[in-house]
């Protein structure tokens, strides 16, 4: 990955390229630290990160994903949490696709400026998610899906800040409920 905007952290690429597969490691380059690798768990989902990811806007900067020749981050004997260039994913519980068959494989999407919230909590409505979002996007629409549990696609003024949202507010704990952001198979909410 390069062109990385500065101070970006190994847990916002997790969440990011976490969209298109289960990340195993990230390593930001600690002498050039635009540039980073992730390793995904597969070369499948390699490929659908660098597909969708690849010119995606992140925190005012297009980043550009391509293939490593290496094909996993080299093993350190040990990494402390606090490292801040170095991560180890392989046994994270923030997996999106450790249950094979999950719907999350079919709603695998692009980048977009419209993303599906879901686990809400049940007393929170617009007003909330606006403030809460707002130092870093703003939304211009909301939508609530019907169906046995809340859920809730908000279109964003641009992708930019929709990408935002997603790696500052996926897995956000509000009253005890960690909040679930994914990208929306749609590019605007209609009247």
């Amino acid at each position: 990955v390069k062109n990385l905007p500065k101070g970006i952290t190994c847990h916002q690429l997790f969440k990011l390229f976490g969209m298109y597969g289960n990340v195993m490691k990230v390593k930001i380059f600690f002498s050039n630290p635009e540039n980073a690798l992730v390793e995904l768990q597969d070369s499948a989902q390699a490929n659908l990160a660098k597909t969708h990811l690849n010119n995606c806007p992140l925190l005012g900067n297009n980043i550009f994903v391509t293939l490593s020749r290496n094909s996993i981050v080299l093993n350190t004997p040990y990494i402390p949490e606090n490292n801040k260039y170095v991560a180890d994913y392989s046994e994270s519980k923030e997996h999106r696709y450790k249950i094979a068959g999950s719907k999350n494989f079919r709603n695998i999407a692009p980048p977009s400026p419209v993303l599906h919230l879901s686990n809400l909590c049940d007393d929170k409505d617009e007003n909330f998610y606006k403030e809460l979002f707002k130092d870093v996007a703003k939304v211009k629409k909301f939508l609530w899906l019907k169906g046995d549990t809340k859920n809730i696609l908000v279109e964003m003024e641009n992708v930019d800040q929709a990408v935002a949202v997603l790696i500052f507010f996926h897995n956000y704990n509000i009253d005890g409920k960690f909040l679930k952001v994914s990208f929306s198979k749609y590019q605007m909410i209609k009247e």
